[in-house]
């Protein structure tokens, strides 16, 4: 980016370059992401969903259901502290182990939900235990989501 070594200013030369040189490396993962494939316990750390009832997008009632943030094998939410870990096979669909997680409400109702990623992690489904089933994006997503559906009606 910029000019390269030998540009000048102010009358002097500059034997380096003007601006930064990135060479961006794909690291072939199927997301086509740049970088190094984050393992998903380890991406979902610091992350805050927004949890809709399911079948937001259809009835146009975008009022939460609740929040929730994650940290370290654990999480805070709006339905009480969360336990959380990746799933292990046998817990889900073969082939989807690498974008699921199993969460464990810890106090009262005890819900246990198994939420699965969309590809690029932006957006799950959590199907609790009691037959429920919400969507959540995370919370970075949210500004977006409602700029786009504004942008609809004009």
């Amino acid at each position: 980016v910029g000019r390269e070594p030998g540009w000048s200013h102010v009358g002097s030369i500059v034997p380096e370059w003007e601006g930064v040189v990135l060479d961006a490396v794909r690291d072939g993962s199927a997301s086509g992401a740049l970088g190094p494939a984050v393992p998903l316990a380890r991406a979902m750390i610091d992350t805050s969903l927004v949890i809709f009832p399911q079948g937001v997008v259809n009835t146009g009632y975008f009022t939460p259901d609740g929040k929730m943030q994650f940290h370290d094998k654990t999480a805070t939410s709006s339905y009480g502290p969360v336990e959380w870990r990746q799933s292990m096979p046998g817990e889900t669909d073969p082939g989807f182990e690498d974008t699921t997680l199993v969460l464990q409400v810890i106090q009262e109702p005890y819900w246990r939900l198994q939420v699965r990623l969309n590809k690029y992690r932006t957006g799950m489904v959590l199907a609790r235990n009691d037959g429920q089933v919400f969507v959540a994006v995370r919370a970075e997503m949210m500004r977006l989501i409602g700029d786009k559906m504004i942008s609809f009606l004009h």
